[in-house]
């Protein structure tokens, strides 16, 4: 196994070619760096890592500033400045420092799973709650009563280290903004505010890195181009080509209880290799033991290409370029957008390796829709129906459980009686020119645009974060929400008796995500492309309009008992007022 001992960053390249530097402005960033990267370091060596995420200590920020040497032509080395070298070697060891929080930090949330202490910030325990909502596993947290369980041990343990490395980038800005300030002499004017544009670009898109913020621009004296875009390009691909046996020791492997889902990734950075050819290619190399580690590699493959990809994209832009002078700057890049790949199993199939084939399970999509949208699972076609109204009284739940936690008491009576005497559903079915259609129509809390193309057309999609969020504060208020229905599967069962949909509704003010538009959404069934459309005389709520199947029985008096006998049997309470309409019978 490599060495694993600590190397530090006054050996990098970067700090050489500092060091030999002629430039004018080199002094102050040195020295600069001679005061902020010890301590970093010391933190980065002494910070416990999560037992399940490779490394990210400071061997891991000298081999990302040794890739940036790699990845910068040499014969643009010499006229990168000074300040731009001192903000890559910063940014090396700085950009995923926030995944060595402070143990208080991590202490902190962990307590407050299991005691519900009030031991974090209020700006903290919202951010925390938002994303406990949206990952959906801590059901039962925070524990406020009774010992925790093993489990619960586990899962918050879990639950924590997820969420340090959901908000590293954010707490590694943190870091930088707290203690980097009071650095003398400083890079320049600024630099601080630049150093956190640029590490938190790694897990930024392409769209972001186009903002104004990445264009070169003069500072410091003398007046030296920084050019953030670049430097970001730079950080980002050495941060992806980082893969090495190092980061993923065996004696942490045999020693840490990693999750099986992680296990993977800890065993693909031993059998890869990735480096820039002499003709300034850059090649992958792998030669796996395993089927589920060449998948893994593959995907790596696919990230380092597609950042290849987008440095290659910004370049081709007037990369080159000052923004306002039209100027040519220094900043050469000639790295290509593709990726070359080497990868085959490590012995032949004939000798005992692995056959490599698409070995994920992919259901036959086509005949997986028809079975969750017809009667082989609801038994009835008429079960459409139930699921109409059922999605409609889950879409009042939510919106009367919005009001009642802005009561003053939610668990006033007379307030929840008031609530389901104002909001109803109704269910017609009308005979038009082009057939019969089913309409129903709710005062519910309606939908947005991301509602409609992230959950409703997402088949068995779970309840969204927003849903999570609102069950706790309804639990937290004394009251349950008892919303049923799950997104997706009620919406495919329409097409048991239907050959079109339409929808239109409206998120109400109270809803998450409210984009504060009507929307109109139509498609033809199962496997079409549907249509989304703005439609502004949509008022709060949802109105679902099904054109009925031509195999329905034509004879309306007799459907309309039908689907009236259905829903006398199959609702037992209603948490509104409630009525079905045919034609001009009232039941």
């Amino acid at each position: 196994m490599p060495s694993i001992a600590a190397r530090d960053w006054s050996t990098t390249a970067l700090w050489r070619i500092l060091t030999e530097s002629k430039q004018p402005d080199v002094a102050p960033v040195r020295t600069t760096l001679e005061v902020c990267l010890p301590t970093v370091q010391t933190i980065l060596h002494s910070g416990i890592s999560s037992k399940d995420f490779t490394l990210h200590d400071e061997n891991h920020s000298f081999r990302v500033a040794e890739r940036m040497v790699e990845i910068i032509p040499a014969d643009v080395v010499p006229h990168i400045a000074a300040r731009e070298l001192g903000l890559l070697l910063l940014a090396a060891y700085l950009h995923d420092i926030g995944m060595t929080p402070e143990q208080r930090r991590v202490d902190r949330h962990y307590t407050y799973l299991l005691t519900n202490e009030r031991v974090l910030s209020d700006g903290e325990r919202e951010a925390f709650r938002r994303w406990l909502d949206e990952d959906g596993r801590a059901k039962d947290f925070p524990l406020d009563s009774g010992p925790p369980t093993v489990k619960h041990l586990l899962l918050a343990r879990e639950l924590v280290s997820y969420y340090c490395r959901f908000r590293h980038n954010d707490w590694s800005a943190d870091y930088i903004r707290e203690t980097l300030p009071a650095t003398q002499p400083g890079l320049y004017k600024g630099w601080v505010d630049d150093l956190v544009v640029l590490c938190r670009s790694h897990h930024e898109g392409i769209e972001e890195l186009r903002q104004s913020r990445f264009d070169p621009r003069d500072v410091g004296s003398p007046a030296t181009t920084i050019h953030l875009r670049y430097l970001a390009c730079i950080l980002r691909l050495a941060d992806v080509m980082e893969v090495d046996p190092e980061r993923t020791p065996e004696v942490l492997i045999r020693a840490r209880d990693i999750a099986d889902a992680s296990l993977l990734y800890w065993h693909k950075d031993q059998e890869l290799t990735v480096r820039i050819t002499p003709g300034r290619r850059v090649l992958l190399t792998a030669r796996p033991t395993a089927a589920y580690l060449q998948r893994a590699i593959e995907e790596t493959a696919l990230q380092i290409e597609e950042e290849l990809r987008t440095c290659r994209t910004l370049a081709d832009s007037n990369f080159h370029r000052h923004p306002l002078l039209l100027e040519p700057l220094p900043h050469g890049w000639d790295l290509p957008a593709s990726l070359i790949t080497d990868i085959r199993p490590l012995s032949d199939a004939q000798d005992g390796g692995y056959e490599y084939i698409n070995g994920a399970i992919r259901p036959d999509l086509g005949r997986l829709l028809e079975i969750l949208s017809g009667t082989e699972l609801y038994g009835s076609p008429l079960a459409a129906v139930g699921e109409l109204v059922q999605n409609a009284f889950d879409a009042v739940r939510v919106q009367m459980a919005h009001e009642r936690l802005r009561a003053p008491d939610p668990l006033d009576v007379n307030l929840v009686k008031h609530l389901e005497s104002i909001h109803d559903v109704e269910l017609r079915l009308e005979m038009r020119s082009d057939g019969g259609w089913l309409v129903c129509c709710d005062s519910g809390v309606g939908m947005a645009k991301s509602d409609i193309e992230n959950r409703l057309l997402v088949s068995g999609k779970l309840a969204g974060a927003d849903v999570r969020s609102l069950e706790r504060h309804c639990r937290e208020a004394g009251f349950r929400l008892n919303r049923i229905g799950q997104f997706g599967i009620g919406f495919l069962s329409y097409f048991m008796i239907s050959d079109q949909v339409v929808m239109q509704t409206r998120r109400s003010p109270e809803g998450a995500d409210t984009d504060g538009t009507g929307w109109r959404f139509s498609t033809g069934g199962v496997g079409q492309f549907g249509e989304l459309r703005q439609d502004h005389d949509v008022v709060r709520g949802t109105k679902v309009s099904l054109r009925l199947d031509d195999s329905l029985t034509p004879d309306s008096s007799t459907l309309a008992k039908l689907i009236h006998d259905y829903l006398f049997r199959s609702i037992l309470r209603c948490p509104c007022r409630f009525r079905f309409v045919a034609m001009t019978h009232s039941f």
